[in-house]
């Protein structure tokens, strides 16, 4: 491997935290709430949060704050994992890396925002949620895919034969 981390390895504080987002998303994917008895991935953009059952409300509370550690625990691992392939790299890499660092832990904030929304709906038994939670939905995945492009293409651009320079 050509690139800027070319004989670093891993520390295994990261190691762990991948570990730990990795369970996190396993748990937070199988133990959904539910809305009126429909799982919360289906009723978040369809159902209003006055249909929020006794029984659902502890399991949705308690999900909501195990997904707001999830945000915070995969923004430290994707900004960390930017700047670890960026660092040491002078060229364009390094620097688009940097950038994306600071967006994906700006990018939390969307899936925090998500989850003060659907807080705050269901503490009032709101009729009507934010017409900004479909937009939330959909972005706060971009961290995400933002560092699974800049590594596929980095790797991908490093990977590449260049020209020997003509003399």
């Amino acid at each position: 491997m050509n690139g800027p981390q070319q004989g670093r390895v891993l520390p295994p504080v990261v190691k762990w935290l991948a570990l730990a987002c990795a369970v996190f998303l396993i748990a937070l994917v199988h133990w959904q709430p539910t809305v009126d008895g429909m799982p919360l991935n289906e009723a978040e953009l369809s159902r209003s949060m006055d249909q929020l059952k006794t029984a659902e409300s502890g399991r949705f509370y308690l999900w909501l704050s195990a997904d707001c550690v999830f945000a915070l625990l995969y923004t430290v691992l994707f900004t960390w994992l930017l700047r670890w392939r960026a660092a040491g790299a002078s060229d364009v890499w390094g620097f688009v890396g940097r950038f994306l660092s600071w967006f994906t832990a700006l990018a939390v904030l969307f899936d925090l925002s998500e989850n003060a929304i659907l807080w705050t709906a269901a503490s009032t038994a709101a009729s009507e949620v934010s017409p900004w939670l479909s937009y939330l939905v959909h972005l706060k995945w971009s961290p995400a895919i933002v560092v699974a492009l800049y590594c596929a293409s980095e790797a991908l651009f490093r990977a590449w034969p260049r020209d020997a320079p003509r003399s």
